[in-house]
C-alpha cells in the first residue's frame, strides 16, 4: 500500500469522528421534551377520616390526599382551615384540637384550587361535683341507673359506640 492511500484511510476516519464528535456536541445542548402524563395530575382530593368524635382536649390527626385522573392515590401538600375555631383547631400538619367548646367544626383541606373536609363533633364530658349525686352505699340499696357513653377516637371504631347501665345491685349490663 502506498503512503497516499493510507493518509487518505486516516484521514476518512478522523472526518467521521470529527461529525460523530460534533453531532453528540449538539445533541447534548438541547432542551429535553418533558411530555406531561395526562394521569399524574392531582383531579379530586379526599380527607381521612371523613367525620370524628372527640372530648375537649382531644387529638386527633387528619390526612389528606389526593386522586389521579388514572385513580392512583397521591400525596398532596395543603393548606388546612377550621370553621369553627372555638370548637376545633387545626394545625398546618393536619393535627385536629378539641378547643374545649362542645359543638361541630368543619376541617377543610386545600391545594391546587381543590379542597376536601372532615366534620369533627366535640362532645360535651359530664362532671360530676364531690358530695352531690347519688350515693352508691355499702348494699347499694339506692342503687341508680346510669348511663355511660364511651366515645373511642379511633376512627375505625367510631362507629362502634356503645353504652352500659350501671345501678342493678349484681353488678353491671353490657352494651345496649
Amino acid at each position: 500500500m502506498t503512503f497516499a492511500f493510507k493518509l487518505s484511510q486516516r484521514l476518512a476516519r478522523m472526518r467521521s469522528a470529527t461529525v460523530i464528535l460534533t453531532m453528540a456536541a449538539f445533541a447534548a445542548c438541547e432542551q429535553p421534551i418533558s411530555i406531561t402524563d395526562i394521569g399524574n395530575y392531582i383531579i379530586q382530593m379526599g380527607v381521612v377520616p371523613h367525620a370524628v368524635t372527640l372530648l375537649p382536649s382531644q387529638n386527633f390527626q387528619v390526612v389528606a390526599f389526593g386522586r389521579t385522573a388514572a385513580g392512583d392515590s397521591a400525596s398532596v401538600t395543603v393548606k388546612w382551615v377550621s370553621s369553627n375555631p372555638a370548637v376545633a383547631n387545626v394545625s398546618g400538619t393536619g393535627l385536629v384540637t378539641a378547643t374545649g367548646e362542645p359543638g361541630t367544626a368543619t376541617i377543610i383541606a386545600t391545594s391546587e384550587g381543590l379542597s376536601a373536609s372532615s366534620t369533627v363533633t366535640v362532645a360535651p364530658t359530664s362532671t360530676v361535683t364531690p358530695g352531690k349525686g347519688p350515693s352508691l352505699g355499702k348494699g347499694l340499696e339506692d342503687a341508680v341507673a346510669v348511663t355511660c357513653t364511651v366515645l373511642l377516637p379511633c376512627p375505625d371504631i367510631c362507629a362502634a359506640r356503645g353504652t352500659s347501665t350501671v345501678g342493678e345491685p349484681g353488678g353491671a349490663s353490657g352494651p345496649s
